[in-house]
C-alpha cells in the first residue's frame, strides 16, 4: 500500500512540476533510470525471498544511478558506447 501511495505522489509531482531535462543529459538519465529499475527489481526479488532490507534498497536506489551516470560519463569521454559501459556494470544481474 505504501508503494502505491508513493507511486501516486510521484506521478502527481511529475504532472504538477514540469521538469525539463536538457537533451545532452538524456543518455546519462537513461542509464540512471536503468540503475533505478535494477534496484527496484532487486527489491522485489528480495521481498519474494523474504530477505528485503530497506536500508540496502534505499542506498542502492540512490547510489546506483549516481554510479551509473558517472560510469556512462566516463565511457562517453573514453569513446566507449553508452550501452557497453552500462553493460559491464550490470552484467552480474543477468
Amino acid at each position: 500500500m505504501v508503494a502505491v501511495i508513493g507511486l501516486l505522489i510521484g506521478m502527481l509531482l511529475g504532472i504538477v512540476f514540469d521538469v525539463d531535462i536538457p537533451s545532452n543529459f538524456s543518455p546519462y538519465m537513461s542509464v540512471a533510470i536503468l540503475a533505478c529499475l535494477d534496484s527496484v527489481f532487486g527489491a522485489v526479488r528480495a521481498n519474494l525471498s523474504k530477505n528485503f532490507k530497506a536500508d540496502i534498497f534505499i542506498s542502492g536506489f540512490f547510489g546506483n544511478p549516481i554510479l551509473a551516470a558517472r560510469l556512462a560519463f566516463l565511457g562517453d569521454k573514453l569513446g566507449i558506447p553508452m550501452y557497453s559501459s552500462s553493460n559491464c556494470f550490470w552484467r552480474k544481474n543477468i
